[in-house]
């Protein structure tokens, strides 16, 4: 697995909006493989704002069985 920081963006919500750095967990195996595993295994995005320890954490993307959506805040 590797880590990747992303650009500073904003995360919306019903009270406004929150200034977050983007995150990005993509599966690694080895540089010949890599393109098959990106195919099968989406990346995971995570939200993190800025702080000590982290005020918000979000997490984003296709984590249960049936394929959908899911966001845990």
């Amino acid at each position: 697995m590797v880590l990747l920081r992303q650009e500073r963006t904003g995360v919306t919500r019903a009270d406004g909006r929150i200034d977050a750095r983007r995150f990005t967990l993509r599966p690694t195996v080895n540089w010949l493989i890599d393109p098959i595993v990106h195919m099968l295994a989406p990346d995971t995005t995570f939200f993190v704002q800025p702080g000590a320890p982290p005020g918000l954490v979000r997490f984003d993307g296709p984590r249960n069985f049936a394929g959908q959506k899911i966001r845990i805040e």
